[in-house]
């Protein structure tokens, strides 16, 4: 199973702008939360950033979404898109639409 085959044959998108904001809680607008036994990070959008209480953030984070099914079992797919991101670094570099 060839893990370029799957970038061939999907659809790469390139979302908005992201901030990753470290806090000390939740926040009703985020897109992701991660939290461990000693602090909590949110992932909002960059244009919301400003509603969160943040100790740290960082802004600029884009996120891409690979709009294919990958079976648990394919090894390499990381791998292959950072080589096709590397030579050219762009959404349609990889497969997909921008």
């Amino acid at each position: 199973m060839d893990p370029r085959d799957f970038l061939q044959n999907g659809t790469v998108s390139v979302s908005d702008t992201y901030a990753v904001c470290r806090t000390d809680h939740t926040h009703p607008c985020a897109f992701a939360t991660i939290q461990d036994e000693t602090e909590t990070t949110v992932v909002v959008e960059q244009d919301t950033v400003e509603t969160v209480d943040a100790n740290e953030i960082e802004s600029g984070w884009t996120r891409l979404t690979f709009e294919m099914d990958l079976p648990f079992e394919l090894v390499g797919f990381l791998a292959a898109v950072t080589v096709v991101t590397a030579r050219k670094p762009t959404a349609s570099a990889v497969g997909g639409s921008a």
